[in-house]
């Protein structure tokens, strides 16, 4: 009788660790996890199942008070394998991210029946086949849910629109192609580098949360639906690179919350409206690739925070307006268009404070003639600078030295005479300088051997 006591005795550790849910759950569930993958640089090497729990494990965070998992975080491990099921033993769970690996198979359909899962990171795999449809038919805390750059295929599942708690949904990079009207009361919706086609659902607006919606490189068509109109709290509309077609509506404007507009690469023709200087929280308009027409509206002006502009390759004409160089821009690209005549702008040292962020100027393949100003130098903030294929003429200025930041300088395909001043040297971080199809003489500056190449 004793002996049976000792030996009862003996065993109550062991029993109560087997019965330690933290045990059974988490670091079991780890393990079996760990046992599916080809872990090649040794990254899970501190997961031991001899461990009491997995707290001090590399990727996986506890909460202090329960030391249960609440985080499970394994970007860039270079792991490989199938997500196995032993993670829906982590049942206190919020955050599950496994990006930037070369996990294969499909989606686990139950991983959102974990009772508080928040964030699901699967983004830059392998992954392959459909969204699941009971992927988002439990799910009960899930906010925010990521599958980007992946191979997946089909449609975005109709129970998508179930899942109430949903804020954010990125699905870009894969080979979707239905599913679009299965978007509600999102607010980030990113979708791009699809095979969407078709026409953006006329009820698009509906989604009246939506702060970010990114539709970019597919291939859907027609005009804007109106009820976008009715995205006010929108920050970011970005749908390049579709086939969309009409005018830019003249209630864009109406959007006035917006940051970031990107209409770049589509077949939209007409003028830009002068609604568009409404827009006055603009920090970036891109409208490149289309074939807009006319002049840019004298009302931009007064999107005093726009930093990026890029209308390049339109049928833009009319003059150069000197406004663009008051508004403290820092890229501003308006090539491959018919603007013409002189290059009317102020003095460069007159605008010189608005001037000094400007990091892109890029005026190529224009129709501007006239001379390089003579104090171009005082753009010391220049990266990349280009006019080639204008009208312009005259000598190169000497204050071409004082680019001290510029990497390309492309003064190709004018009238250009004259030498090449020797202050070039002071062009010290000079990678690329093109000077061909002009009327220079002279010989190379020795100086040039300053640059950086």
């Amino acid at each position: 009788m004793l002996f049976d006591l000792c030996l009862f005795l003996l065993l109550v550790p062991v029993f109560s660790k087997s019965l330690d849910p933290t045990f059974n759950d988490d670091v079991l569930g780890l393990i079996v996890f760990k046992a599916g993958l080809q872990d090649p640089e040794s990254k899970l090497a501190s997961w031991n199942e001899e461990d009491e729990n997995p707290c001090n494990w590399v990727g996986v965070k506890c909460d202090p008070k329960t030391q249960r998992v609440t985080e499970l975080v394994l970007d860039g491990f270079s792991l490989s394998g199938h997500i196995g099921h032993g993670l829906l033993r982590l049942q206190f769970l919020q955050i599950l991210s496994l990006s930037n690996n070369n996990f294969t198979g499909t989606i686990n359909p139950d991983l959102s029946q974990l009772g508080v899962l928040q964030v699901v990171d699967l983004s830059q795999n392998n992954l392959s086949g459909l969204i699941p449809d009971g992927f988002f038919k439990q799910c009960e805390s899930l906010r925010s849910v990521s599958f980007a750059r992946n191979k997946l295929t089909g449609q975005i599942p109709e129970s998508l629109s179930w899942c109430t708690s949903l804020a954010a949904v990125n699905f870009s990079s894969n080979q979707l192609s239905e599913g679009i009207t299965n978007l509600y009361d999102l607010t980030a919706i990113n979708l791009q580098n699809n095979r969407f086609s078709g026409q953006l659902p006329v009820d698009i607006g509906g989604c009246l949360l939506l702060k970010m919606l990114d539709f970019s490189e597919n291939s859907l068509s027609g005009d804007l639906p109106e009820s976008l109109r009715r995205l006010r709290s929108c920050t970011s509309l970005r749908l390049r690179g579709n086939s969309f077609a009409g005018e830019i509506p003249s209630w864009i404007g109406e959007l006035k919350n917006l940051e970031s507009l990107d209409l770049s690469t589509n077949e939209f023709v007409g003028r830009i409206p002068s609604s568009i200087g409404n827009l006055t929280l603009l920090k970036e308009l891109s409208l490149s690739r289309n074939r807009i027409t006319g002049g840019l509206p004298q009302s931009m002006a007064y999107c005093l925070n726009l930093l990026v502009l890029d209308v390049s390759q339109n049928e833009l004409t009319g003059n150069l307006p000197s406004w663009i160089f008051k508004m403290g821009l820092k890229s501003i690209s308006l090539s491959g268009n018919g603007l013409s005549k002189s290059m009317q702008y102020p003095s460069v040292t007159s605008v010189a404070a608005s001037l000094q962020g400007l990091k892109v100027l890029d005026l190529s393949s224009n129709d501007l003639s006239g001379e390089i100003p003579s104090d171009i130098g005082v753009l010391s903030s220049l990266l990349f600078l280009n006019i080639s294929r204008n009208r312009l003429f005259g000598s190169i200025p000497s204050s071409i030295g004082d680019l001290k930041m510029t990497q390309v300088l492309d003064l190709s395909d004018n009238k250009l005479n004259g030498r090449i001043p020797s202050e070039i040297g002071g062009a010290v971080s000079l990678v690329e300088l093109i000077l061909e199809k002009n009327c220079i003489t002279g010989n190379i500056p020795t100086q040039i051997k300053n640059c950086s190449s």
